[in-house]
């Protein structure tokens, strides 16, 4: 009897207890979410200053539409250069061009630091420019994280359209 009373007792202990919890409610996504977040990675991992939406080669013209509200990421592809590691003249004998409509006004941008600190960013002086065209001087330091035997800096670049046609070409040589 005893054993029974204890055992009464324990079923009617468990039942109070357990009472108020209500078993897990399976919660499905949201797909607005999910394609918010596919949307954010989607535009990180390709277009962004780590990873950049285009890789300029040497000698190449490339096409692009720029954006008020958005930027587009590039980086400088080691093709076709050389290193100039020893040098200590902080000037490559590289060039970056942009040509535009005449009226359109756009600047560039250098993030020395994707790896830390992204929206770090500094505005670069062309060394001549016209209605239609910007020319502006690479750096050493533009080039050199691009060479194996030069420790790895993740540099990004990007040009912002301040007003005018969004259409322009760029070309690095």
């Amino acid at each position: 009897m005893k054993l029974f009373q204890t055992l009464v007792l324990l079923t009617v202990l468990v039942s109070i207890l357990s009472c108020g919890k209500k078993p897990p409610i399976e919660e499905k996504p949201d797909p607005l979410v999910q394609l918010f977040v596919i949307n954010v990675f989607n535009e990180y991992y390709s277009n962004s200053c780590k990873f950049p939406s285009l890789i300029l080669k040497k000698g190449e013209t490339y096409t692009i539409d720029l954006s008020l509200s958005s930027k587009k990421w590039f980086k400088f592809s080691p093709e076709g250069t050389t290193p100039h590691a020893y040098s200590t003249n902080p000037v490559s004998n590289h060039s970056f061009f942009i040509e535009k409509e005449a009226g359109t006004e756009v600047l560039w941008f250098t993030s020395d630091s994707c790896e830390t600190s992204p929206s770090y960013t500094y505005d670069r002086t062309p060394i001549t420019t016209s209605s239609t065209m910007q020319k502006y001087e690479l750096w050493n330091s533009d080039l050199t994280g691009i060479y194996r035997t030069q420790p790895q800096v993740i540099k990004g670049y990007y040009i912002q359209l301040i007003a005018g046609n969004p259409n322009i070409t760029i070309r690095f040589q």
